[in-house]
């Protein structure tokens, strides 16, 4: 196929080869956010779902053939909460990717027609799809027997049924875990708040105890014997001090009050003064 060929490919040439990349993927076209008879709906022109019961990646894609329709579009930033990635799918030199926006990626057909190729990465958005869409893809998309669409087939709407069911189970062992691990953590945050509580009453203390030590002239810092230095320290102190320098100054203080009663009682008054 010529360029100028793959460049006016149609929207249902374009969804074969979306549906050809996704050939091992759930693989929806024409997808609807929920019933018709509720009201208005959302219609995604394909909507993907990897096989992966750990990482089942969503992706919606929306066909462009012509630019007016491209530019005039603003309806699909409602398509974001039923994907994790979202792309703008268009013929080669229809759209640049500068013109996708932050959240879409881009794909283009290839020079051959033949192929799809990025042009644009989508990023991937951690969203919880609806499981309203998963029901409305069961109860109106999904086949059980030997009827066959384009890619929604037996094996898919077992998984489908498989997959929500499995979903469900999960949100309620999350519900639990999180309790729980909400519970772990309120009480490990108490347990630092304590703990920090307590350091730094004993930091206090601490500065109390080098002050002190800097008074005496003890470096509590220096060396590898913090506490031998304070011993050696008081016991150089000991040396200075008489062991019975108080009871020395006690007796001192007694004769001195003695002396000073003796004074009293001997002294002269001077002529003239009367008592």
């Amino acid at each position: 196929m010529s360029r100028a060929a793959a460049s006016n490919m149609g929207s249902s040439a374009i969804l074969e080869l979306l549906a050809a990349k996704h050939a091992g993927d759930v693989f929806i076209p024409e997808c609807k956010n929920g019933p018709t008879q509720y009201g208005s709906h959302l219609r995604m022109d394909a909507w993907t779902m990897a096989k992966s019961w750990a990482h089942p990646r969503v992706r919606v894609y929306e066909i462009k053939v012509s630019r007016s329709d491209f530019l005039a579009d603003t309806k699909w930033p409602g398509y974001l909460p039923y994907c994790n990635e979202f792309y703008f799918v268009c013929p080669a030199g229809l759209i640049d990717k500068t013109e996708v926006g932050e959240q879409a990626g881009l794909l283009c057909v290839s020079k051959t027609g033949t192929m799809l190729y990025t042009k644009k990465k989508a990023p991937y958005r951690d969203v919880e799809v609806p499981e309203s869409l998963y029901r409305y893809l069961l109860m109106n998309r999904a086949r059980i027997g030997r009827e066959r669409e384009l890619t929604v087939n037996d094996d898919n709407a077992e998984y489908w049924q498989r997959w929500v069911e499995d979903k469900s189970s999960k949100m309620l062992i999350g519900r639990s875990a999180s309790k729980e691990l909400a519970a772990r953590v309120a009480n490990r945050i108490a347990e630092v708040e304590a703990e920090n509580e307590r350091l730094t009453e004993d930091m206090s203390k601490y500065a109390e105890v080098k002050k002190y030590l800097d008074s005496i002239g003890v470096d509590y810092l220096s060396g590898f014997d913090p506490v031998g230095g304070v011993r050696r320290k008081m016991e150089r102190l000991a040396e200075i001090v008489p062991w019975d320098l108080e009871q020395t100054i006690k007796i001192l203080r007694d004769r001195l009050d003695d002396t000073i009663d003796l004074i009293k009682k001997s002294k002269v008054p001077p002529q003239g003064h009367q008592e």
